[in-house]
């Protein structure tokens, strides 16, 4: 249901017009977990979490990766659908081995992929109810300070991907647990031509920069993805 991995090589420099995406996780990502001693001198408590929503194919794992990349941490991948196609039980036992493993880690990041799957608004689970109330019970333990099998999470921060941010439960998207959310939309113009650049570094074409140029200004609607199979 789970799968942890060594952070892959996404970094900032690879993808495109990310800068402001970049600038917050960086303040609260790799700050925490390269220079955790900012924050205890300055008595307060360093950010637990961060929640990436936006449209399908935005890039939202690839950011969660390359923070993961820029901070030197291990990356812990949590998928939410096969997190939750275990059997009762099985699914609270595999978040808190990978909870545990990642502290053992540290520093590291924990990506909780499509969180809503995994933690659902209580009005909108589907399925078997008390699983997802089990899940996210044990989510909101280990976020407020650890559980009988899982320390505190020192030097650990998750990252969480959505599509449907407001499908999430409430009770998660708090300060102490998700501290930020960020939204990962459709880029604009100028972002799209990075993007088209980023892509294109790896592939061996005569397109001409004003042709370039062009193609980001006429794909409108265009995310990451989609810029990414046209250059294909």
């Amino acid at each position: 249901a789970s799968r942890a991995a060594m952070s892959q090589n996404v970094s900032f420099d690879t993808l495109g017009g990310v800068s402001a995406h970049e600038a917050a996780l960086r303040e609260l990502v790799t700050l925490p977990l390269r220079s955790p001693e900012v924050f205890t001198r300055c008595g307060v408590k360093p950010p637990r979490g961060v929640l990436l929503h936006g449209p399908p194919g935005s890039g939202k794992t690839r950011l969660a990766r390359a923070a993961a990349h820029a901070s030197n941490a291990s990356l812990f991948v949590v998928n939410g659908p096969e997190l939750v196609s275990a059997h009762l039980g099985e699914s609270e036992e595999a978040l808190r081995g990978v909870f545990l493993a990642a502290v053992k880690s540290a520093p590291s990041v924990v990506l909780l992929d499509e969180l809503d799957a995994i933690a659902p608004a209580r009005n909108q689970a589907s399925g078997d109810d008390m699983m997802s109330s089990r899940i996210v019970a044990t989510m909101l333990a280990i976020f407020d300070g650890g559980t009988a099998s899982v320390p505190e999470l020192d030097r650990v921060v998750v990252i969480a991907t959505t599509n449907r941010p407001d499908a999430i439960e409430r009770a998660l998207r708090r300060p102490g647990r998700f501290d930020r959310e960020l939204e990962v939309g459709v880029p604009t113009p100028s972002d799209r031509l990075e993007i088209f650049r980023a892509h294109l570094r790896g592939i061996n074409h005569s397109l001409s920069e004003n042709y370039i140029e062009a193609l980001a200004k006429s794909t409108h609607g265009f995310v990451g993805a989609d810029v990414a199979a046209l250059c294909q």
